[in-house]
């Protein structure tokens, strides 16, 4: 009997730890500490993205806030992506990177990339460069650079469509803060290879009309 209680309870607690290993919900966060502390249980998820391995180095982390933003476009469209923002703003550099991962559905794919800052209301020399590496697919590496006094919202079409990038953001104050950041991710989704064969066997079967069609006259 005290053998069987403890194999029971060897059970409950290996379910415990795989169950307290799994990565949270990214709804549910709302610093960037925690995104960091998450690393080790794979980060968070969200539909079909998982974002980890965030890094950060700059001054007030813990008082940085991070909100998941999503934006569904029929399932065919959608748009993940994060809000970076500190009371009072950065006046000092800081890097911040993390990894997104296409996950559960192999037909998504990311198209674009988005970001955007928040240098307030007086144009300033605030810059922040975002560069990503491809880690699963081709093309790249991508950059975009947005300004205070210039450009501050920047778009890049990703080609070929991927399922997994690390993101690495580079913030140089120049004289001005940043109040906020935004970074969105645009994905879509491609014809399964079933469809594939379909839209074939359909285009054949318009030629064997057509050749048919043909002969008739």
């Amino acid at each position: 009997m005290a053998k069987r209680i403890f194999v029971v309870s060897v059970m409950v607690l290996a379910l415990s730890v795989v169950a307290s290993a799994a990565p949270i919900d990214c709804n549910s966060v709302t610093l960037l500490s925690q995104l960091i502390a998450a690393n080790s249980v794979g980060g968070c998820t969200h539909l079909d993205k998982q974002f980890n391995n965030f890094t950060y180095t700059g001054d007030s982390v813990g008082s940085i806030t991070a909100f998941h933003e999503f934006t569904s476009g029929g399932g065919t469209n959608d748009i993940h992506g994060w809000l970076f923002a500190l009371s009072g703003g950065w006046t000092t550099g800081f890097t911040l990177s993390y990894d997104i991962t296409v996950i559960i559905d192999p037909n998504e794919r990311i198209f674009a990339i988005k970001d955007q800052i928040d240098s307030g209301l007086t144009p300033n020399g605030t810059s922040l460069t975002d560069t990503e590496t491809v880690l699963l697919g081709g093309g790249g590496p991508y950059s975009l650079t947005v300004t205070g006094a210039g450009v501050e919202t920047k778009q890049q079409l990703v080609s070929p469509l991927v399922t997994k990038l690390h993101t690495v953001s580079v913030f140089t104050p120049g004289g001005g803060h940043l109040a906020s950041y935004e970074q969105q991710w645009f994905e879509t989704a491609i014809p399964e290879p079933a469809t594939f064969v379909l839209m074939g066997l359909g285009l054949l079967g318009v030629a064997a009309f057509g050749r048919r069609r043909a002969k008739r006259q």
